[in-house]
């Protein structure tokens, strides 16, 4: 059962990713070089999956809906854990 049809879950996919690459910069956090890694990673890796998932928004069509689902359960748990 969908409750975020894939089309609008793309979109926020691409947006969060940005919004995750950009946030070391808003923020400042300069003296904090693994603050800075971890969201320069968690927004990499969601904007490359997002880029290779089977949906509208994707542009190569690799990665199952699933699996994409299942990262991005994992970044969320990673950027919650640090």
């Amino acid at each position: 059962m969908r409750f975020i049809p894939t089309k609008i879950h793309g979109f926020f996919d691409y947006l969060i990713a940005f919004i995750l690459i950009i946030t070391p910069w808003v923020i400042g956090s300069n003296e904090a070089p693994a603050a800075q890694a971890v969201f320069l990673a968690a927004g990499t890796i969601l904007l490359t999956t997002s880029f290779t998932t089977r949906y509208e928004p994707g542009f190569l069509s690799i990665i199952p809906m699933p699996l994409n689902l299942t990262l991005g359960a994992f970044i969320g748990l990673v950027l919650g854990a640090s």
